[in-house]
């Protein structure tokens, strides 16, 4: 008989993912990069891997319940600041780190991006946090225009508007940080883009990994954080706080769609 599950914390159903304990600060079968995961495009299309050479670190973590503290990220910053070289780390980055944290909404990416900041800093690290879409000038006025829900927006425009704002990002903010040797720690990436445009709207993963490749070429993160939760849940923690914007309108089975997409991504180990 399996062990009971304590209140709040929902493991991964498949036994690829990594998971962390919210009320403990360890790490449950951690594992590091340069292993192939699929992915959820378009109808027909094949699962691919937006990194599919020497990914960082990938860690599934149990959905956020406000009832506890939040989930533990201190053993997980351990790791990465232990984390080895990687083939994809550019030569100029020094002891900068790019970690990103990835859910749908109502996940508790906010919270736990808040406390991971202040462990950093702590730890004596500079620590950027940012967001996308957003985190420029240019990149805030495009996460307006993506978010606005008086926009009628097509699939394919909100795909490039989502890679003109992290062309920003990545120019402006994300690489020169990682050149200062600093940290950065950022909601959402490209792993996103392939969860809500790909797996949410239908758009072919070959043709996200072409926009991926044009505008990150090598780059990736070195750690990334998933936190899960049911569809349902997370979109009623979101209504409860006021107006939703474009996303946050779309119907349940957008959010199962794209929730499988993150959850997929630990199934080939």
């Amino acid at each position: 008989m399996p062990p009971p599950r304590k209140p709040g914390f929902s493991p991964c159903i498949r036994s690829g993912y990594d998971r962390v304990d919210p009320d403990e600060e360890k790490i449950v079968d951690l594992r590091s990069a340069g292993k192939p995961r699929p992915r959820f495009g378009g109808r027909g299309e094949q699962k691919t891997d937006p990194y599919p050479d020497n990914r960082g670190t990938l860690v599934s973590l149990g959905h956020y319940n406000p009832m506890n503290s939040f989930i533990s990220c201190s053993a997980l910053v351990e790791r990465g600041i232990q984390m080895k070289e990687t083939r994809h780390m550019n030569a100029t980055r020094h002891d900068g780190r790019f970690i990103t944290i990835e859910g749908i909404e109502g996940s508790g990416k906010s919270t736990n991006l808040s406390h991971m900041v202040e462990f950093l800093q702590k730890a004596g690290k500079t620590v950027i946090a940012t967001r996308e879409p957003g985190g420029t000038r240019i990149g805030e006025i495009l996460r307006g225009l993506l978010l606005d829900p008086e926009q009628d927006m097509q699939i394919d425009t909100e795909l490039l508007l989502m890679f003109a704002a992290r062309a920003e990002h990545l120019a402006k903010v994300i690489r020169p940080a990682l050149e200062r040797g600093e940290w950065v720690v950022c909601s959402r990436f490209t792993d996103a883009t392939y969860a809500y445009q790909g797996a949410g709207r239908g758009i072919p993963n070959t043709r996200i990994a072409t926009l991926a490749h044009w505008v990150q070429e090598d780059f990736r993160p070195d750690l990334t954080l998933i936190l899960d939760i049911p569809a349902e849940e997370g979109l009623a923690r979101v209504r409860k706080r006021g107006p939703v914007d474009r996303f946050e309108r779309e119907r349940i089975a957008f959010f199962e769609r794209a929730r499988m997409a993150y959850r997929a991504q630990g199934s080939i180990f």
